[in-house]
């Protein structure tokens, strides 16, 4: 199992200035909320001319282009759930976390109905000088759900691309593009960094990524 600890850009150094010294990390998450409505418009997507089982690989493989390396997959009968663990430091303190993406599929009188749901746990281990001692403190890991529709809209993107439903290939600074235009809202850094995470297309990879990122799924395009 690779677990390797990602230095994260803007958005975790924002959480650790506004949240240092607090217990609860999530206490300092967006103000706005992704409603219900929002939810279902964004967070599931009816297919045909497409399998239950190229949808769910397709699914996994957005994931795993971004950062084959760290995204560890469990599966179910009608999904998966991916964890990607991160940890950020700074002078005298750093955030850690994971987050979490479940993707599923049900059928219903003959099409396919997919959703996800992203989340992520994020707490902080703060260090400090007592008396002459120096120690750390950890916080709680705390979860809560991703707020915003960008992520979710860069995710059914490049799954669209994969599935050969779209031309191009959805890259982090056209998503970023259309939040300035209030078309989507929300933080991009769970799936797109710019520092750790991948931005390109499957047709980028090498031979060796693909193999490593991808092996025991046989049937990958």
């Amino acid at each position: 199992m690779n677990h390797r600890y990602h230095h994260r850009s803007q958005f975790v150094f924002k959480i650790i200035l506004g949240c240092l010294g607090m217990l609860v990390v999530s206490s300092c998450a967006s103000t706005r909320v992704l409603t219900r409505e929002e939810w279902l418009s964004v967070g599931q997507r009816k297919y045909a001319g497409v399998s239950k089982d190229d949808l769910i690989k397709n699914a996994e493989k957005v994931l795993k282009l971004a950062d084959g390396d760290d995204v560890l997959v469990g599966y179910s009968t009608n999904g998966f759930t991916a964890q990607r663990r991160w940890m950020v430091y700074m002078v005298i303190a750093a955030a850690v976390g994971t987050d979490y993406w479940t993707f599923e599929v049900q059928e219903k009188q003959g099409e396919l109905f997919a959703s996800l749901q992203a989340s992520t746990a994020s707490g902080s281990i703060n260090g400090y000088v007592a008396g002459g001692q120096v120690g750390t403190v950890t916080s709680p890991t705390v979860g809560a759900p991703l707020q915003g529709t960008a992520l979710y809209d860069m995710f059914w993107s490049r799954l669209d691309y994969l599935l050969g439903k779209r031309n191009d290939f959805l890259d982090c600074q056209t998503e970023k593009d259309k939040i300035k235009r209030g078309e989507t809202w929300g933080s991009l850094e769970h799936i797109c960094d710019s520092v750790t995470l991948r931005d390109y297309p499957p047709e980028n990879l090498s031979d060796d990524d693909v193999l490593k990122f991808f092996k025991g799924r046989s049937n990958e395009k």
